[in-house]
């Protein structure tokens, strides 16, 4: 036992040590770090577990954690403090890292640690160290030329800013690299959190945000050692910057390739995912063997919030509650979901080899986070009630590539409507409803406006209830303006622009029917 604890070389023999380990971590864990000597003993145990080499200043009054192409410097206090926490990157100054520095101040050594990992998979790249520095310049050429993309000039569609840059810009929101954090791209963000930033500006929101970063590849790819965007920019007729193919620009072949990697990773349609592997010419990183896309959604709401999971394969049946005391109930019939062309996987990361093909892919992320948001908003913690009243059942199909059906039952009869929602894409929401009488395009407008502002299910069921009471007594001019609904203006989120309109129908803002 002596000899595998300590051997270096023979891992496998190491493994009889992992339960000391753990063990010691959890005693160190569950000590207070009220001295210098505790800081650095925590450090030193942080930078075992990540493969790092740890030592003290001479003056022992800052601790290196050090890997073959980049370190970090802790300034260390008295009483377990921390001054400052730089990261010096390869051929780089050494850079003050806010985030570090908190997390260590805030003793989250957890989170630390988990820093320490993003940034060692930089370099994580099989290889001598001139590999590992070429994929590295690689990804700083295309950092650069990200930037370039996301600043050339266009059209601003939504009044707020930044709403306006992650959902209708080039790329999306894009925050560059810094002190060893890799460039993040916010691309997608939801009405409700839209709305969380109005009230609450100084509070976060939770969005979908791609990190740009390399990955190993069991073949080589030609990755840029150069900008691939012309001096001066271009752009085609369609706005779109002109770029330079990789023949066109310095390469190297290299064992890896520039990774979008998800946060949090996002539950896609097979079909969209054969989609980005026609863009990137590589393979798909995600399992393509297929799961119901409800079922992913399901698991990652139920993740998030910590319910236990509770889908037996059948018929999932949510009960949602709404203002005024109203309950709907929405039900996904298992069988129906399972047909192939709303089978998905949950995917982490996608691999590409251009700047070029990060737009497109940008878009499809877009486009599927849009689907999963409405269907989304179907799914809570809230189980069926059998002897609870429903104002509301309502039962969602699937129906051809991106399009659902939302079925119920018209008030006071035994008829049923129905209603095709189709998302084209991200910016774009088609909406029919089908019931006894024919149909009346004025209020698939209006039903269409509403879901494009919300994008929420049962807000807009809520929406079509009232409409429909209302024309039951009173039924509108399609010229003349609702007076009925609050018409005050409504936060941005898809241009309106994609939904032309062929009256004025007003529809109510969303701060009005969120619950």
């Amino acid at each position: 036992m002596h000899a595998v604890c300590r051997s270096k070389q023979d891992k496998p023999r190491a493994r009889p040590c992992e339960p000391i380990i753990r063990c010691l971590q959890k005693l160190h864990n569950a000590q207070n770090v009220t001295s210098m000597s505790a800081m650095v003993t925590r450090l030193e145990m942080i930078a075992n577990q990540r493969g790092l080499v740890s030592h003290l200043s001479p003056t022992e009054t800052a601790c290196y954690l050090t890997a073959d192409l980049f370190y970090l410097e802790v300034l260390l206090l008295p009483g377990g403090g921390v001054e400052d926490v730089k990261v010096a990157q390869h051929g780089e100054a050494p850079e003050s890292n806010v985030s570090l520095l908190q997390l260590l101040r805030m003793k989250k050594f957890e989170e630390f640690s988990q820093k320490l990992t993003d940034l060692a998979s930089l370099y994580n790249i099989p290889g001598d160290n001139d590999t590992k520095v070429k994929v590295y310049t690689a990804l700083q050429h295309l950092q650069k030329d990200l930037v370039k993309i996301s600043n050339l000039p266009r059209y601003l569609i939504e009044r707020d800013v930044h709403v306006d840059m992650v959902l209708n810009g080039r790329l999306g929101s894009i925050m560059p690299s810094r002190g060893g954090s890799p460039m993040s791209i916010q691309y997608y963000i939801s009405p409700s959190e839209i709305l969380k930033k109005m009230k609450h500006p100084g509070v976060g929101t939770h969005s979908q945000v791609a990190m740009v970063v390399v990955g190993a590849s069991t073949t080589t790819h030609r990755l840029q050692m150069d900008s691939v965007i012309p001096t001066p920019p271009q752009v085609d007729s369609l706005g779109f910057p002109v770029l330079r193919s990789l023949s066109e620009v310095c390469t190297e072949s290299l064992p890896a390739s520039f990774l979008l990697r998800l946060q949090p990773p996002l539950p896609t349609l097979k079909s969209l995912i054969h989609k980005m592997s026609q863009i990137t010419e590589l393979p798909p990183e995600a399992a393509l063997q297929g799961v119901p896309l409800f079922q992913l959604l399901e698991s990652a709401f139920l993740e998030k919030k910590s319910y236990g999971r509770s889908h037996d394969g059948m018929d999932a049946h949510f009960l949602m509650s709404l203002p005024d005391d109203e309950f709907h109930s929405y039900v996904f019939c298992g069988a129906a979901w399972e047909c192939d062309s709303w089978n998905g996987a949950l995917l982490h990361t996608v691999s590409f080899t251009h700047p070029a093909h990060v737009p497109a892919l940008l878009e499809l992320f877009r486009h599927q986070s849009a689907i999963n948001v409405l269907l989304a908003s179907c799914i809570t913690g809230h189980k069926h009630h059998p002897g609870l009243v429903y104002d509301l059942i309502c039962e969602i199909v699937p129906e051809s590539d991106y399009s659902f059906s939302v079925t119920f039952s018209l008030l006071d009869s035994d008829s049923l409507a129905v209603l095709l929602v189709s998302v084209v894409n991200s910016r774009r929401v088609r909406c029919r409803l089908l019931m006894p009488g024919g149909m009346d395009h004025f209020l698939d407008d209006y039903i269409c406006k509403v879901l494009t502002r919300c994008m929420s299910i049962p807000i807009t069921m809520r929406a079509i209830r009232k409409r429909l009471a209302r024309m039951r007594f009173s039924p509108p001019h399609p010229s003349e303006p609702d007076s009925a609904v609050n018409t005050k203006s409504s936060p941005p989120h898809l241009s309106m622009s994609s939904t032309p309109c062929c009256l004025p129908v007003k529809c109510p803002p969303f701060c009005a029917v969120l619950p």
